[in-house]
């Protein structure tokens, strides 16, 4: 099976539609059209993304292409894929108020305005702003509480980054087809749950990280 027709059959890809903006914007530049052969168009599109990752240079290298493309992308992947400040916020309180019962504790009720105050404060911090600065005036268990899901947060961010980076280095000697398909199965898994001897399958209140890099397992 050829590797585009793989990435057809598993995803549906040719129809995608970042990979019919790959095609539009290759007609724009060469005034040629695509085919719509689901193989040249997948394949279109994974050109598109090796020429991302990998940019020939310009302006004599005055600017890194390959980092400015890398860090537009990876905004583009926290966007869209780490877990929003308040489903964090919301599960971290179920999961707090889950164990408090688990161990004889009762149900533990946590005010909405207590509740409000952390979203917004991890909101912020997500966004780039001092955390110090951000919980100034919480109690110690607020910010015990908010210290945490921003951990939990930023754990997650950096397990997604770690395969980005890899897959974008000059280490991954791997076909683009390969690159592909390795992202796109890491963010629809969570981390290995030990329990369950298995990857749990991610959905948008997921809050463990992405799977651990593993360059052995490609």
């Amino acid at each position: 099976m050829k590797n585009p027709e793989f990435l057809q059959k598993k995803y549906g890809l040719h129809n995608a539609p970042e990979v019919e903006r790959a095609a539009q914007r290759k007609g724009r530049r060469t005034g040629e059209k695509v085919s719509q052969a689901p193989e040249v168009r997948i394949q279109n599109y994974l050109d598109r993304l090796g020429n991302i990752f990998n940019p020939p240079e310009r302006d004599n290298g005055r600017v890194d292409r390959k980092e400015r493309n890398l860090s537009l992308m990876k905004n583009f992947m926290h966007n869209n894929l780490i877990v929003k400040p308040g489903i964090a916020t919301d599960e971290y309180l179920k999961y707090d108020q889950r164990l408090a019962r688990e161990r004889g504790h009762g149900d533990v009720k946590v005010p909405d305005e207590t509740k409000n105050k952390i979203t917004s404060a991890v909101e912020t911090v997500a966004s780039g702003a001092d955390i110090r600065h951000q919980l100034q005036g919480f109690s110690n268990k607020e910010k015990q509480m908010a210290e945490e899901i921003i951990a939990r947060m930023d754990e997650q961010t950096r397990s997604l980054d770690k395969w980005v980076d890899y897959l974008a280095s000059d280490d991954a000697l791997y076909p683009d087809w390969l690159k592909y398909w390795a992202m796109r199965s890491v963010i629809g898994l969570s981390s290995y749950d030990k329990d369950e001897k298995r990857f749990p399958i991610r959905n948008e209140r997921t809050t463990n990280p992405f799977p651990d890099l593993n360059q052995q397992a490609l």
